[in-house]
């Protein structure tokens, strides 16, 4: 299995697997907020065009991001994230969209997957569940924004299994990585919506005290429960709403900036 750790390069820093891009050509990476240009309350590294943020200082901070990362910021690719169940196949009409511009970006669309070389899928976050799966060959990724409606519609399997059906892979095969997010400690639903959840996936009862749920919990169950090997999912075990120092939360502040998470095949 391959892990995650919080790298730093300079300013900037983000969870990262060293190991991964040695030895797959993978890279994948779930930002924090900091390392940016960006003023309160979107200080420093929101890379979301839509809060409202100054779009100059937007891009620059992508700029950042992409010169450390060492991947082409014009390559971009990018979901209009709508917390739908909609999944999309990147391929070359489709690399770039959205990299300048939410104008851009690839319509009604919550998870791309790609067999494409150096063509980064970023998704952006402050709560919501970022997940990236990868092929253990590196034949192709995808990345997921799963906020409790994308997780109730099970947009993640549904990005496996177009994964699977698109490249001929096979699940047994994949590796997961689940970036930080809002976790059960301070992500209390209303009763009917935590109900809908127990009537849907019967474990809910048993896992979660009433009326908090774990999402990142939730999508990993799903995973596991049609095959992915347990050993290959790794998550970042951490609360953005909790830990504000180091990420962008909507639950804590409904005008506040956007983390990311991004992968791509070298």
């Amino acid at each position: 299995m391959f892990n995650l750790s919080l790298q730093k390069e300079g300013d900037l820093s983000s969870y990262t697997s060293p190991e991964l891009l040695k030895e797959l050509s993978v890279l994948v990476a779930f930002t924090t907020r900091s390392g940016g240009v960006s003023l309160t309350p979107f200080n420093s590294l929101n890379l979301a065009f839509h809060v409202d943020d100054n779009p100059l200082n937007v891009s620059k901070n992508r700029e950042i991001l992409c010169s450390t990362l060492k991947i082409n910021p014009d390559s971009l690719t990018v979901p209009e994230q709508v917390h739908s169940d909609g999944v999309k196949v990147v391929d070359l009409n489709l690399k770039g969209s959205g990299a300048f511009s939410d104008k851009t970006a690839i319509k009604k669309t919550d998870a791309l997957v790609t067999n494409l070389k150096n063509t980064p899928l970023i998704i952006f976050l402050a709560d919501c569940v970022p997940i990236i799966l990868v092929e253990r060959k590196a034949k192709a990724v995808g990345i997921v924004h799963a906020g409790w409606q994308g997780t109730y519609k099970e947009i993640t399997l549904k990005t496996l299994r177009l994964m699977e059906k698109t490249y001929n892979l096979s699940i047994e095969e994949m590796f997961v990585f689940i970036g930080p997010s809002v976790k059960s400690c301070c992500y209390e639903v209303s009763s009917q919506l935590f109900k809908n959840f127990v009537d849907k996936f019967s474990f809910v009862e048993k896992a979660f005290d009433r009326n908090f749920l774990d999402l990142q919990y939730l999508n990993k169950l799903q995973l596991v429960k049609v095959g992915v090997p347990e050993e290959n999912i790794c998550v970042v075990n951490k609360c953005t709403c909790c830990e504000e120092e180091l990420f962008f939360s909507y639950r804590r502040g409904k005008v506040t900036g956007r983390q990311a998470a991004l992968v791509t095949i070298l």
